[in-house]
């Protein structure tokens, strides 16, 4: 993607936030658009959700914990994804590139905080 179609999305996300917020706000100053405070947690979830759906980017619990206004969510769908550090896990790659020099019974088992495996539990899970 060269340099200006990657202006024209951004324009293109920054007219489709515009027109979410003048949907679920009604401004007197519409230049002020992005000053509107979400400060009210309905409208925050609302404004949100919708750019979530249509930009298609979620938002980590870390940053929508600093989004306080609309220019704040601008901001952030506006800006450069951020890769997540945790992807590629080392142990996990150093695992998969020497596969076939390991024993058998040696396996990488990733904790998978969603799956609710308790700290008891895992040993008997690794035993399998």
């Amino acid at each position: 993607m060269n340099r200006i179609q990657g202006i024209q999305g951004t324009m293109v996300r920054a007219v489709r936030i515009h027109d979410i917020v003048q949907k679920h706000v009604k401004l007197t100053d519409k230049s002020k658009w992005m000053d509107v405070k979400l400060s009210d947690p309905k409208l925050k979830f609302e404004i949100l959700r919708d750019c979530t759906s249509l930009i298609g980017r979620d938002i980590p619990n870390l940053d929508l914990n600093f989004i306080e206004t609309v220019g704040d969510a601008a901001k952030f769908y506006l800006g450069e994804e951020k890769k997540d550090p945790r992807i590629g896990h080392p142990v996990a790659a150093w695992f998969i590139e020497n596969e076939d020099k390991l024993p058998p019974n040696m396996s990488f088992i990733p904790y998978v905080k969603e799956l609710g495996v308790k700290r008891e539990n895992r040993k008997k899970i690794q035993k399998k």
